[in-house]
C-alpha cells in the first residue's frame, strides 16, 4: 500500500488540476445527460463518445506529466487509450452500439471505479483522512456501473439516469481527488523547501 502512495498519489499530486478538470467535465456530463431528453437513440453514443475522447486525451495528457516521477505513468496512458478507442468504436458504429451501449458503458464506469479504488487506499497508506469519502464514492460508482449492466432491460430512461448518476459521483470524486492531492502538493513542496 505504501507504494500506491509514492507510485500513483504523489506524482499524481504535481498535477491535481486535471483531476478538477474531470471532475467539472463529469459534473457537466451528468447535468447534461439529466436535462437533455435523448429520445433519439443515436444522439447518445454520439454524445458519449465524445466524452470519452476528452477523457481519454486529459488521461493522456496527465500521464505525459508524470512520467518523470513515476514508475507507473504508463497505467495512466493506457487508461487514456482505453477510452479513445472505446470513443473510436461508437463513433464509427453508432447504429450497431446501440443495442450494446449499456453495457459499453456498464464496463466502462466498472473499469473507471475499479482504477479509482486505488487512489483512496494510496491516501490511506499515506495517512490522509479523507480517504473514507473517496473510497465510498468510488465504489457507488461501481454500484452505478453494475445496475447498468445488469438491469439494462429497464430501458434508455434507466441508463439515462443510471448514467448521470454514477457520471456525477466519478466527477465528485474527482474534484474530491483534486483538492486532497492539492493538499498533498503543498505539503510536499513545504518539505522540499525546509
Amino acid at each position: 500500500m505504501k507504494n500506491s502512495f509514492y507510485n500513483i498519489v504523489v506524482p499524481m499530486s504535481q498535477k491535481w488540476w486535471i483531476k478538477l478538470l474531470l471532475g467539472f467535465l463529469f459534473i457537466s456530463i451528468g447535468i447534461l445527460v439529466f436535462m437533455t431528453p435523448y429520445t433519439n437513440n443515436i444522439s447518445f453514443p454520439i454524445f458519449f463518445s465524445l466524452v470519452l475522447a476528452t477523457s481519454g486525451a486529459f488521461e493522456i495528457i496527465a500521464a505525459f506529466s508524470y512520467r518523470e516521477t513515476s514508475r507507473d505513468w504508463g497505467w495512466f496512458v493506457a487508461e487514456g487509450i482505453f477510452d479513445i478507442l472505446i470513443a473510436a468504436h461508437l463513433l464509427w458504429n453508432p447504429l450497431v452500439t446501440i443495442s450494446i451501449l449499456p453495457f459499453i458503458i456498464g464496463i466502462w464506469l466498472l473499469y473507471k471505479s475499479v482504477l479509482a479504488i486505488d487512489i483512496p487506499l494510496g491516501l490511506k497508506s499515506g495517512n490522509h483522512r479523507e480517504w473514507r469519502w473517496m473510497l465510498t464514492l468510488a465504489i457507488t460508482t461501481m454500484i452505478f456501473a453494475l445496475l447498468i449492466l445488469f438491469y439494462s432491460i429497464i430501458g434508455s430512461l434507466g441508463l439515462f439516469n443510471a448514467s448521470a448518476l454514477a457520471s456525477l459521483t466519478l466527477g465528485i470524486f474527482n474534484i474530491s481527488v483534486a483538492k486532497n492531492l492539492n493538499i498533498i502538493g503543498k505539503k510536499i513542496r513545504t518539505l522540499q523547501v525546509n
